[in-house]
């Protein structure tokens, strides 16, 4: 009998050093999870030449979240200055990161003479920084002359001819034509390889593996789609201090209402927001702290991260999200133009034209990357794919097919100039069916001879892809104002909790092991020697050694 309670005493024992072990391990691995959490939520993904093992002198990235106002962005700074404003989203930006650190290595070795140093400022990590400085699209640049804390703007695609201007001009400003053309600009000393390409990607199989990711599901899309906007509400609406102007308030009023119309209802958070942004619109644009404090009265959360399948991250999400506008006004007149013939019920109808044209206009005003803005608004205005005349009929799926022959453009265009930039063939025509979607892989019937479409078959695979076909069926296809309860809550929360509640039930049960061990060293022995007394005077059958 003493040596059973021996050995569970044993194993009590080992219990308890195991959980002496346990306690500063599990107090480390927390506070390493907690760090590496928030130095991935809040760190490197806001910039672009910060971290990682590249060698980005003399370029010096401002980090500081602390300050909104650098000294090398005011008067008090006595040394030329260079700075570059971007986001680490923009694709241009990605691109031009590696001519800027190559740009700045050659005015260090021909400025020797004059002190420069050269910035870059995250618009992402330092928005108020951006809006002080009037930045409205990224990639700018700005010349700051020594002494001065008014910026010049500089075009990318001719900076260093210009910055070599102002550093060896005997004024402090040099007034500079942004218009001059990439031809007249040959054989100037350290000339940029060319102009910044309009939609980029470093090669061709990073075009592939945008068309081709990752399988994705519905709720991918939607969930990329409500990052995205997400992402630009609070990136993108209010670029320059104080509240949107006439111009602006009215875009963004078109674009709300018409998203509040198309959205499916799965996306209840997204809907959530805009509501309240629409319920408080003439608060909302007064200034950028009125309308995110709106913002965060909206039900339910968005993912703090894109999916796998959405690898570019916020062009990528608003791609899908415009898919989804365009699949969701298509549904929306399909149902109500059917109503209408049924019943008295008379619903305004959403014109596929007035559509295309609140997202045009979104996109001239809000969405920052100057290149991508540029060329899809020419691309617009001079009715490509045959926008201005199939969309004035009444055909409702001529919308979304439009916006995704525009895509797959998009998708042809990067392949051309990734194949530019490594100075190979131009891609043939295979090459470019390849980066199309949908491929013949994914839906047979949609491609014709000679490289042609099925129109009925492209719009019914858009509609399962974006829309789906078991949503198509339900009745409560749209948004409802009063109902917005539900709250999409992400697997990564989920884990993060998870993850807390576990390591707080390990602390509480080695702080309670560590407790009852205390507590045996203090009356074990005393217990066990008063236990043996009573036995020995009580049985008389026990003999005493």
């Amino acid at each position: 009998m003493f040596d059973r309670f021996k050995s569970q005493n044993l194993s009590f024992e080992s219990f308890i050093y195991a959980c002496e072990i346990m306690l500063p391990v599990t107090f480390l691995i927390s506070i390493f999870y907690v760090y590496s959490l928030f130095n991935f939520v809040y760190g490197g993904e806001d910039y672009l030449y910060h971290g990682g093992n590249e060698d980005y002198d003399p370029i010096i990235e401002y980090i500081d979240k602390s300050n909104d106002s650098p000294t090398f962005l005011t008067s008090d700074d006595q040394v030329n200055r260079i700075v570059e404003f971007y986001a680490p989203w923009c694709a241009h930006c990605q691109h031009f990161k590696p001519k800027f650190i190559a740009l700045a290595r050659k005015i260090k070795e021909k400025s020797k003479d004059k002190e420069v140093q050269i910035y870059v400022v995250s618009c992402v990590a330092h928005g108020p920084i951006c809006n002080k400085q009037g930045v409205r699209g990224y990639p700018t640049l700005k010349f700051f002359p020594a002494g001065s804390d008014e910026g010049t703007d500089i075009a990318t695609y001719n900076a260093d001819r210009l910055i070599e201007e102002m550093l060896h001009s005997h004024v402090d400003k040099v007034k500079i034509d942004n218009n001059v053309t990439k031809d007249s600009l040959r054989g100037n000393i350290g000339e940029l390889d060319g102009a910044i390409s309009k939609f980029t990607s470093s090669s061709t199989q990073q075009v592939r593996q945008r068309v081709h990711a990752v399988h994705r599901t519905r709720k991918d899309i939607y969930d990329d789609a409500a990052k995205s906007l997400d992402y630009a509400f609070r990136n993108s609406i209010f670029m320059t201090n104080g509240g949107l102007t006439k111009k602006q308030s009215q875009v963004l009023l078109d674009w709300l209402q018409l998203l509040e119309k198309t959205l499916p209802r799965r996306m209840k958070t997204s809907l959530s927001q805009i509501r309240i942004i629409l319920d408080n619109f003439e608060d909302a644009i007064q200034s950028e702290s009125k309308f995110l404090r709106l913002l965060s009265q909206a039900k339910g959360k968005v993912s703090h991260d894109w999916t796998a399948s959405c690898s570019t991250g916020y062009t990528c999400g608003l791609w899908e999200l415009f898919h989804v506008m365009t699949l969701g006004v298509a549904e929306w007149n399909n149902k109500n133009d059917n109503a209408r013939v049924t019943s008295l019920h008379q619903t305004e109808l959403i014109p596929p034209m007035t559509a295309a044209e609140c997202l045009r206009n979104y996109i001239e005003h809000f969405f920052a990357c100057n290149e991508c803005r540029t060329n899809f608004l020419k691309m617009y205005d001079d009715c490509l794919f045959g926008r201005c005349d199939r969309l004035r009929n009444h055909e409702w799926k001529q919308l979304p097919l439009w916006l995704w022959e525009v895509h797959n453009d998009v998708n042809v265009r990067l392949l051309k100039e990734s194949a530019i930039r490594e100075g190979r063939m131009l891609p043939s025509s295979i090459e470019e069916q390849r980066v199309k979607w949908p491929s013949k892989l994914n839906c047979q019937d949609c491609w014709k001879d000679g490289g042609r479409w099925n129109e009925d078959k492209v719009y019914d695979i858009l509609k399962t892809e974006y829309w789906g076909i078991d949503e198509v069926k339900k009745q409560n296809l749209f948004a409802k104002t009063e109902d917005r309860g539900y709250i999409e809550t992400t697997k990564s929360t989920t884990g993060i909790m998870d993850y807390i509640y576990l390591v707080v039930l390990l602390l509480l049960l080695s702080k309670l092991a560590m407790a009852q061990r205390d507590k045996n060293k203090r009356g074990f022995h005393k217990k066990n020697d008063d236990s043996n007394k009573f036995c020995r005077k009580n049985s008389p059958n026990l003999q005493t050694v």
